[in-house]
């Protein structure tokens, strides 16, 4: 398995996946919004403590992997940026 990735079999769901979100100086950024959504398969993502990042541009979320076989892609996204 590579960064980013992982086996599962189906309805595990993968918690304390941490988002950090940095701006073009590797600043942190606070405050910002963040969604995620299911581009593949038919998983669920969850942004945990009101899906905003914290003082340290670092957000939470679990990922639940859906009943279908095969690759599940899920995508984050901070304020306008993926």
């Amino acid at each position: 398995s590579s960064p980013g990735r992982f086996d599962a079999i189906p309805g595990f769901t993968q918690r304390g996946i941490l988002i950090k979100v940095i701006d073009q100086h590797g600043v942190p950024v606070r405050d910002l919004p963040v969604t995620g959504r299911v581009l593949n398969g038919n998983g669920r993502v969850e942004v945990l403590f009101g899906g905003r990042t914290d003082d340290y541009g670092i957000v939470e979320a679990n990922l639940t992997v859906g009943s279908s076989i095969g690759e599940q892609i899920f995508r984050f996204e901070a304020g306008n940026l993926f």
